[in-house]
């Protein structure tokens, strides 16, 4: 489990990155891009690719993990479980910070 938060945690940074302009809808923007650098430490069968530039982070597990990401506090921010239901923390501040590009969001 360590070794998962570890990953997952370095990807967290990524996701103030992935929120789409509005006047862009689904299309993603050209004029950002997001890559990923590297996941440390690497954890077998799960990997990450940024979809439409900037605008989707897509997660693959291969491996049926229960994958946990944490927000900019530490504190659990998102989970999907083994069998793919993605869960979000109303109390995450991530989960507001990340709707906007620039985090131009009232945290309630």
């Amino acid at each position: 489990m360590r070794k998962h938060r570890a990953a997952l945690a370095a990807i967290t940074t990524l996701f103030c990155l992935l929120a789409a302009a509005p006047a862009l809808g689904h299309e993603g923007n050209p004029d950002f891009r997001s890559e990923i650098e590297a996941v440390r430490p690497a954890v077998p069968g799960v990997g990450f690719e940024v979809l439409n530039y900037d605008s989707d982070m897509l997660l693959v597990d291969r491996g049926g993990h229960e994958v946990v990401i944490y927000g900019y506090e530490g504190e659990p921010y998102a989970r999907i479980l083994r069998d793919g239901t993605v869960q979000k923390n109303r109390l995450s501040a991530a989960t507001y910070l990340n709707e906007n590009r620039f985090a131009e969001v009232q945290v309630p």
